[in-house]
């Protein structure tokens, strides 16, 4: 009997609800249930008066009840108006068989199987007179078991008929479902919905003018109701709205509402904020135009649920997301370079997916200075780089002080080439400040003189663009995390962000091993010359774990290796270690790209 309450409760709240705001209908000839065959010849009721001891079911109730034996038969009784439309609905977990009888005792209609299922139904019954009605609930062919009865009426609730924009229907929805009419106009938005009881599996449509079906929903609205959002009407003229149910029969509500603005998605002003109101489950997609080059941020705040932005082509490949901006549940898509001239596409979208409410979105132009010139140590730069594009930067700096320029970006995968006073390349890195972004790491300066960076694009190819940040950092001494020597462990903690510099001396030709294990970190190691090029890195030599692995030394001297994790918000313990032998030293690695 518990299933039973669960099941009917939300029923009665929709029918109560449904009674006091209706709005009556024009009535089409009602639809005629015609019995089927009478369980047996001896469990046929006999006419007469409704006994006067039988318990009352009024309309908009619910009572429960058990067939406990083959032939037993329970009677409802409820007082009716003459002209009244009533609608029984009877959930057993049994072939159940119902009957309604008149104040005269006369059988007026039954049903067994309602809507293809074991339910028994009565639907949109007129009664002829006053009086009291008599509802008889059975076992067909003598099943049993427990049930709960439904009993709406004293109004109109069969469906069909006009319907406009602001107003909600409940009725008593079957298989054979209803049409409603609506007179659309062009460029409107649609918003259809039906909520019904648990068990009620419905489903919507929406026909144009011409007959065409334009859309369909089945489950959208959760808990098995269907749900129209946002639907813009193609053209004006006599819409329908048809209803029915796929799965078991109850009261719905069905809703419709009409607005000349969307509730979120479609064409974006670069520039204004834009409301939304965002469901459980749904996304907006909002398009703007932009150019090559440009330059926006996109900025998405609800005080109501977690926000997750999408920047998408008109190919809908995904150039930038965000979940969580600098301020927690907002996302923000920041210097973001558009890199043609296209129709962008803004998703929408809650980051739980389960959660939604109002929101405001917003694209921004910024403006972005071209890369190149002077830097300045310590005095990060923001540029934007555009395809084929590189930028050329100069800085001064004297022989035996180490230099550190680290390009940062979200956007593309950074390329770094330093060249000194005449044109000469003296090094070049990809990706050694973590992930795509490039850097060179305390690197030893040659002589006085004027120096170059330049920034470009690892993937030339790829047409990459968008947004960096370039810093040049000065120092007289490399600090370092310790030396190692040969045969040496040591076990060190590493922060986010942290890189740690270990020095050792080896000689020309020497096989030099040296791994970076860790139960925690992603890791990976970066081995230096004393003037700072770049000779060896490695992510994955045995699983996740780096290793410089036999490592020949070209001349004897200092050298640096650099340990880090791959993600720079990764922290945890790590231990390094250092083999340096006159022979090769066997390894077993797990990875295949042990040297790359």
């Amino acid at each position: 009997m518990v299933l039973m309450k669960f099941l009917f409760v939300p029923i009665l709240i929709v029918l109560l609800a449904g009674c006091n705001n209706a709005t009556p209908l024009p009535l089409p000839n009602p639809i005629q249930t015609l019995p089927p065959a009478a369980p047996t010849e001896e469990a046929r009721p006999l006419t007469g008066q409704p006994p006067v001891d039988a318990p009352v079911i009024a309309y908009n109730e619910i009572k429960e009840g058990v067939i406990d034996e083959p032939d037993a038969v329970d009677e409802w009784v409820f007082n009716a108006q003459a002209g009244d439309r009533v609608n029984v609905v009877l959930n057993g977990q049994f072939d159940s068989y119902l009957e309604l009888y008149n104040p005269d005792g006369e059988l007026v209609t039954s049903n067994d199987d309602s809507s293809s299922s074991l339910t028994a139904a009565l639907f949109d019954v007129q009664l002829p007179k006053a009086g009291p009605y008599t509802i008889k609930v059975r076992g067909y062919d003598n099943d049993r078991g427990s049930y709960a009865l439904a009993l709406t009426g004293g109004h109109p609730t069969v469906g069909g008929g006009p319907l406009n924009s602001g107003e909600s229907r409940s009725v008593m929805l079957s298989d054979q479902g209803y049409k409603w009419r609506y007179q659309g106009q062009q460029g409107t938005y649609l918003n259809i919905g039906i909520e019904g009881a648990g068990g009620v599996d419905s489903v919507l449509s929406l026909y144009g003018p011409n007959g065409d079906l334009l859309i369909s929903d089945d489950d959208s609205g959760g808990n098995l109701n269907p749900e129209i959002i946002d639907f813009a009407l193609p053209t004006s003229g006599m819409y329908t709205v048809r209803a029915a149910t796929i799965a078991g029969s109850g009261l719905v509500t069905l809703t419709l509402s009409a607005s000349e603005q969307s509730s979120g998605g479609g064409p974006l002003a670069v520039g204004k904020g834009q409301l939304g109101a965002l469901k459980p489950g749904r996304e907006h997609r909002w398009t703007f135009t932009g150019k090559t080059g440009e330059i926006v941020n996109i900025s998405l705040v609800s005080p109501e649920f977690d926000t997750f932005l999408e920047l998408r082509s008109s190919q809908d490949a995904i150039l930038a997301e965000n979940d969580d901006g600098p301020d927690g549940t907002n996302a923000l898509i920041s210097s973001v370079a558009l890199p043609t001239n296209d129709t962008y596409t803004v998703v929408v979208r809650s980051a739980t997916g389960d959660t939604g409410g109002a929101y405001e979105l917003t694209v921004k132009p910024v403006k972005v200075a071209p890369g190149g010139g002077p830097l300045t140590p310590d005095k990060p730069v923001q540029a934007s780089l555009a395809p084929d594009q590189s930028d050329s930067y100069t800085f001064s700096a004297s022989a035996g002080t180490f230099v550190t320029l680290r390009v940062q970006s979200d956007q593309l995968d950074t390329y770094l080439e330093l060249y000194n006073a005449n044109d000469e390349l003296l090094i070049g890195d990809d990706d050694s400040g973590g992930g795509l972004n490039a850097a060179l790491l305390n690197f030893a300066i040659p002589a006085d003189g004027e120096y170059r960076a330049v920034v470009k694009s690892a993937r030339p190819e790829s047409n990459q663009s968008g947004v960096y940040e370039i810093l040049l950092t000065v120092a007289e001494n490399v600090a370092t995390a310790g030396r190692l020597e040969s045969g040496q462990r040591e076990t060190i903690e590493l922060k986010a962000g942290q890189q740690d510099t270990w020095t050792f001396s080896a000689k020309e030709d020497d096989f030099v091993t040296i791994k970076m294990e860790s139960d925690t970190l992603d890791t990976y190691l970066s081995l230096y010359d004393d003037r700072g090029e770049l000779l060896y890195v490695n992510d994955d030599f045995f699983a996740k774990q780096a290793a410089v692995a036999n490592f020949i030394v070209p001349k004897d001297g200092q050298y640096r290796v650099v340990a880090r994790a791959y993600a720079p918000e990764e922290e945890g313990s790590y231990t390094i270690s250092l083999e340096i032998s006159d022979e090769e030293i066997p390894l077993n690695p797990s990875a295949p790209n042990a040297n790359k």
